[in-house]
């Protein structure tokens, strides 16, 4: 089961002309349930899912990802049901965003912070940003 033709699945890592996308199978399209396998974030291994498991919306940052600048004053998103995850063992800079449901709703080869806010409206999430 997916969810890859609904309107909250966004993939903004849709190349440009003559442009491809690395054909990798660890990271899920938009609308595909996340796999739980292991990652390290904040220096801990830890299982996916257990790091997803806080209700809200997950935003998972590749290791060379920017701060997409979602809170004032460096802090976390001033929305307690956004959570921010850097996945250090995963080089890149794209950034998946998870849905409650365990389904990727958003995946982007940068963390832009533009289409990462469109998304959360999308959804009815305003977090606040520096």
């Amino acid at each position: 089961m997916n969810y890859r033709g609904s309107p909250l699945s966004v993939d903004a890592a849709v190349p440009a002309k003559n442009q491809q996308l690395p054909r990798s199978g660890r990271v899920p399209r938009p609308g595909s349930r996340v796999a739980d396998t292991e990652v390290t974030c904040a220096g801990e291994r830890v299982r996916l899912h257990a790091l997803l498991a806080r209700p809200g919306v997950h935003i998972l940052l590749q290791a060379g990802a920017a701060d997409p600048g979602l809170a004032p004053q460096g802090g976390g998103p001033t929305d307690a049901r956004i959570h921010l995850h850097r996945l250090t063992d995963r080089p890149g800079t794209g950034v998946l965003i998870v849905r409650p449901d365990g389904y990727v709703g958003f995946r982007a080869a940068t963390a832009d912070p533009d289409p990462i806010l469109e998304w959360l409206g999308l959804v009815g999430l305003h977090p606040g940003r520096g």
